[in-house]
Parts: structure tokens; sequence; C-alpha cells
């Protein structure tokens, strides 16, 4: 299992991108604070939005066998980042001060877009991480308005959590629950798969078996933005951003008001 995760933290953008923000630090002086710090810049820096994201992804591929000890190294320091979903430190954040209740979700299942294999609309919460609260409110397009309110969930023993750590646990969930129509294609890229056509998941199959889908951090650094082809088929999961979970329906026995964040 180790040698499988040094494998997908070199191969991904994502995960090179924090081992090259580690190896600019001395690795063995961070904190879990610093590491998890860290992770709001590996989405600023490794992020399709940028008009070089091509050559600026080759460059970070390049650094690979620099990067190898470090890719050795964090699975163990920072083990939690494979773990399944933290049920009793879900974070919400909302731009309303008012209550999140069942009655106000507003789920919509269909395809978020043709780029983007996620749902429209749901409820989406991330793990509490103590140095950033949610990393929702570090992303790039939230640091120029606020406030934000957040507010801890506790999630359900009942609920049905689907895991994601890998790229093949997000191919396993496409091919499980295949969306009829196509994803995006990539038949202009340079090297275009056996199957040009990206499988994406269907949303709504998958929510008659499942309460949501728990994206880890260690799913997001290895599996976002990685053209995954087995058999054929090509997989990739693309514009989650961070660590989260999706949910399809109400699944949380309590939910308490956490703090507000000015950005």
């Amino acid at each position: 299992m180790a040698d499988r995760r040094v494998g997908d933290l070199l191969t991904a953008p994502k995960g090179l991108q924090l081992l090259d923000l580690i190896s600019q630090r001395q690795a063995a002086d961070l904190t879990d604070n610093d590491l998890s710090g860290l992770l709001p810049q590996v989405d600023f820096h490794a992020t399709r939005f940028r008009g070089d994201y091509e050559p600026y992804v080759e460059a970070l591929k390049s650094r690979a066998p620099q990067l190898g000890r470090l890719a050795e190294w964090l699975p163990g320091r920072m083990a939690g980042w494979w773990d399944d979903l933290d049920r009793k430190h879900q974070i919400w954040v909302g731009r309303s001060p008012d209550l999140p209740v069942e009655d106000r979700l507003n789920v919509d299942l269909s395809p978020f877009g043709s780029g983007t294999p996620k749902p429209k609309r749901a409820f989406w919460t991330s793990t509490f991480v103590p140095v950033l609260v949610s990393p929702w409110v570090h992303t790039p397009e939230a640091q120029f308005s606020g406030p934000y309110y957040t507010w801890e969930v506790t999630v359900t023993d009942s609920a049905r959590v689907l895991e994601i750590h890998s790229r093949d646990a997000w191919s396993a969930l496409a091919r499980s629950y295949p969306r009829a129509e196509a994803g995006f294609t990539y038949a202009a890229t340079p090297h275009p798969p056996q199957s040009a056509a990206r499988l994406d998941p269907d949303w709504s199959d998958l929510s008659r078996d499942w309460d949501g889908v728990h994206l880890s951090i260690a799913g997001w650094l290895t599996t976002e933005d990685v053209p995954y082809e087995s058999d054929g088929v090509k997989t990739e999961l693309r514009g989650w951003d961070m660590e989260s979970t999706v949910w399809f329906r109400w699944s949380f026995s309590s939910v308490k008001r956490v703090e507000t964040l000015e950005r």
C-alpha cells in the first residue's frame, strides 16, 4: 500500500505540488498544522486556471526523482490524510448566519458541467482543520469576500459514505454508476486514450445506494486532474479542489455554530 501511495503522489499534479512546497522547507521541523497550512497553496499553484498549466505540470513531473524521498516520508508522517470520513468534525460554510437545516437542503444531481464531473448542487462539508477551520474559505475565489459562517455538523452512524482515497477508487465509482452520456472528450489532447470519452458518474443513480461521497486529502492529492485509463476506459476527477464530502440528503444528527471568518 505504501509503495502505491508513493507512486500516486509522484504522478499527480497536486501531490507533486505539495511535495515541492515541502522541499522548500525543513520537512522534519514541520508540524501537522504547518503541513495542513500548505494545502491551500497546492490548489493556488497547481490549478487548471493558470494559462501555463500544462508546461507547469511537466516541470513538476521533472522534479519527481528529487521528490521521491519526501513521497516515501509523507504517508507515514500524515497517515490520517488517507483516513475515512471523520463523522464528528465536519464543517459546513455558509454566507448567511441562518442555521443549516434539512428543509433548506437544495440538491440537483445533474452534472455540474462537461469539464467537471460533480453534482450541480448538493450539501458539501470538509473536515475540521485547526489551522484552517475549513479550506473552503482559503480558495482564491473566497479571499476577496466575506464573512463566512462556519458550522460543525455531526454525521449519523447510519449514513452511507463512499470513500475515495485513490484514482482507482474514483474509477471504480464511475464504473459502478456510469453516466449514460459521455463526459469530457480528450480528442484534442496530444495523446488521447483509446477511448477519447471520459466516463463520469451518474450521481442520481449513485445516490440510491449512498448518502455521500468523501474525497480524502490523499484522494484529492493523488486523484484530481489525473487521467486514469483501464481497459480503454478513461476516468478523471476534476473540480473538487480540496478534501470534501458531497451529501445527497440530510445525514446529520446535530449542528453547532463554530465561528465567523472574515476574508
